[in-house]
């Protein structure tokens, strides 16, 4: 099975499949800039799933360290935000809890997705963000320095905890077919021999247990008539991937007021790589679904009518399947 990520040609990027993105029953790690669209790109492919029968047995966690200030029900849908209330009720009633609050240590959350991950129904995680959870030990040390008190230490129980949440919970996740998406901030890489100049942290198990990783990053700022900034373009640059072995980019567009524009990224990637778009000046055209007109007129008619989006996504599935055929190296392989 696969879970949407909110982006059908991220979906495309991490499966080849139109459908979902992520696998189930595995571990993702999301990674960007600040404001490159995280939370925002991981909301929307959970109000996918809200909005979907098909996940409906799925329980829908939103552990937000660092929870998002947009509005939850103009962007995602008042589904999404009463599925994430049932959500938060279910870990509170699993766990033992008064009432249900974020995770505020590596430890914590751990021993809570130990207890849900043993009922019956599967989990869809966001944790957002990894780096602002913290452990026992530094809220220790803390409290040691607020009484002038001063500990020696490496400080690096997060990377060891880590390695070893990480690998109990992969197999527990497979298991249930649950699915959790981990949120990273980029980070300056210090390390003087090394070429990336971007890194995050959480040591190495995030690198080794993550079935998908990727990167979100700013492509530009987008503009309105008046030179508003109205968005931005994100591109999504694909580091790991055991679905597919396969490293691919992506981009696609965030507006502030309507969140990811799956639409819009469908249509720039058929002008750009399909034989049935065409642009002739500010116009663009597809003869085959009767549409010709401004960008945003096109748009519109698509979103207004679910039969057109559905016979774009067709295309769209088509285009890739196309751009990857022509990627074939055409060699046979060495083991039959």
């Amino acid at each position: 099975m696969l879970l949407p990520t909110g982006c059908k040609l991220l979906n495309l990027a991490l499966s080849d499949c139109i459908i979902g993105g992520y696998g189930a029953g595995r571990l993702v790690n999301m990674i960007g800039d600040s404001s490159a669209g995280k939370s925002m790109l991981a909301l929307t492919g959970m109000a996918e799933m809200a909005n979907d029968p098909k996940f409906d047995d799925y329980i829908l966690l939103y552990d937000g360290c660092e929870p998002p200030d947009f509005d939850l029900v103009r962007l995602f849908g008042r589904k999404l935000v009463a599925r994430l209330n049932e959500g938060h009720n279910y870990v509170a009633d699993v766990c033992s809890l008064e009432e249900y609050t974020p995770p505020e240590t590596i430890q914590q959350y751990y021993g809570r997705m130990l207890q849900l991950l043993e009922e019956d129904r599967p989990v869809f995680a966001i944790l957002d963000s990894f780096d602002a959870i913290t452990t026992t030990e530094e809220l220790a040390r803390a409290a040691d320095m607020a009484k002038g008190k001063e500990t020696g230490s490496y400080k690096m129980e997060k990377a060891r905890w880590a390695s070893e949440v990480l690998r109990v919970l992969s197999v527990k996740i497979e298991k249930t077919k649950s699915a959790i998406v981990i949120i990273s901030q980029t980070r300056d890489n210090i390390e003087p021999i090394g070429f990336q100049k971007k890194t995050r942290a959480g040591g190495k198990a995030l690198e080794f247990y993550a079935c998908h990783i990727f990167w979100l990053a700013k492509a530009g700022q987008i503009q309105a008539t008046n030179k508003m900034k109205i968005g931005s373009k994100i591109i999504a640059k694909t580091t790991k991937n055991k679905l597919t072995g396969k490293w691919r980019d992506v981009q696609f567009p965030v507006y502030y007021q309507i969140g990811v524009d799956d639409i819009g990224s469908a249509v720039d990637y058929l002008l750009d790589n399909s034989s049935y778009w065409k642009k002739s000046g500010p116009q663009i055209q597809c003869p085959d679904l009767d549409l010709k007109g401004y960008r945003n007129g096109v748009l519109k008619s698509i979103e207004e009518n679910l039969q057109l989006w559905a016979e774009v996504q067709r295309q769209l599935q088509e285009a890739w399947d196309d751009q990857e055929r022509k990627a074939d190296i055409n060699r046979k392989p060495r083991f039959t």
